[in-house]
């Protein structure tokens, strides 16, 4: 019979790794997104593909054995803010370009992402092992992406998506917290099996480091 499983967990580290406490007064401000990397690491075929927007760049790598194989897109990012707000709402906008290369013609595209949410401290119980206020969920409510040809600016197109509550949650822990400085971490695990046999497993690390505005 054939049997097929696919499993997505988020991994709770925080136990293993102190941070310091936060508060709805901390994490509800304007911040400046200085990094944002996502890492998918597919163990199985010991690769890896890198997202990262950090000093004004963009980037998407792939990695085998730890070595740079393929750049699928390079960009300059021109804005990149998420808005906490004190009432469990956040916004998340980013204005970048994306330039990719085929048959050594680069085609470059302009984009600007928002998202829209709410967020809220993870609870916690008298048998759990994380402290209080260590994991933030935040919950996607709208995506929207607007973009344009580089040579056809007047040519825009957009396309928006709308989450019912609950269908995308993610839960990050607060490596840092103080009124400047705010670090999240994202962790997922993501397993595929097929007869009783391991045929996908993926790792993915999503990490926000961010300034007060």
């Amino acid at each position: 019979m054939y049997i097929k499983k696919i499993l997505i967990l988020f991994v709770v580290v925080g136990t293993l790794i102190s941070c310091k406490k936060s508060s709805t007064r901390k994490i509800a401000n304007d911040w400046n997104v200085d990094s944002m990397k996502k890492e998918v690491v597919f163990s199985l075929s010991n690769s890896s593909e890198v997202t990262l927007f950090e000093n004004g760049s963009y980037s998407e790598i792939a990695y085998e054995n730890n070595q740079p194989v393929q750049t699928h897109y390079t960009g300059n990012v021109t804005a990149h803010e998420l808005k906490i707000n004190s009432d469990g709402s956040w916004t998340r906008e980013v204005s970048y370009s994306r330039t990719t290369v085929v048959s050594q013609v680069p085609t470059t595209l302009m984009l600007k992402e928002t998202e829209t949410g709410t967020w809220d401290f993870a609870k916690r119980n008298k048998t759990d092992e994380f402290k209080k206020n260590e994991y933030v969920f935040l919950n996607l409510m709208t995506s929207n992406i607007e973009f344009y040809n580089q040579n056809s600016p007047s040519n825009v197109f957009q396309q928006s998506i709308d989450f019912e509550i609950g269908e995308d949650v993610k839960m990050y822990r607060i490596v840092e917290s103080t009124k400047d400085e705010l670090i999240l971490e994202l962790k997922e695990e993501r397993k595929e099996i097929e007869n009783s046999e391991t045929v996908d497993d993926t790792q993915i690390t999503t990490t926000f480091r961010l300034s007060k505005k």
